[in-house]
């Protein structure tokens, strides 16, 4: 018995109002954000079932040093704060990022130490977000 069902007033004789479900499992979707102190870079949002492998990281290296190179200009030096995830580390992305002549700053795979994300990209996201709801993903865009 739900906690709104134990909440209803009704005769011994009837039965409680059904209370519709909501969703369980709400659809879920892969944000991918780049960005510096300055801001958000570039974002997307990865199509459901999407495999994140070292040919879309690649494609996404690239994306993002066009807007740098737009939005940027006065970067002379980009540094890039990095896991050790399967497709941050593939070979064709080593290559991609030495081809790029970005410098990469390493970070744990897993680790209990916090990424600078954890602290400012994420709290910025939490609170902008807070109490918000999509029904689809054109709103979301």
């Amino acid at each position: 018995m739900s906690h709104a069902r134990k909440r209803q007033w009704v005769n011994p004789e009837d039965l409680p109002e059904p209370e519709p479900k909501t969703d369980l499992h709400p659809k879920n979707v892969m944000l991918w954000v780049w960005w510096d102190f300055e801001g958000i870079i570039y974002w997307e949002l990865l199509r459901p079932n999407t495999t994140i492998d070292s040919k879309l990281h690649c494609q996404q290296l690239q994306n993002l040093k066009l807007l740098i190179q737009a939005n940027r200009s006065e970067r002379r030096k980009v540094r890039l704060l990095h896991d050790n995830a399967k497709p941050q580390t593939l070979k064709f992305t080593r290559q991609k990022l030495k081809e790029l002549g970005w410098e990469v700053l390493l970070h744990p795979p897993y680790s209990p130490d916090l990424a600078p994300s954890d602290y400012h990209l994420f709290r910025f996201l939490r609170d902008h977000l807070v109490k918000k709801q999509f029904d689809d993903e054109a709103q979301l865009k």
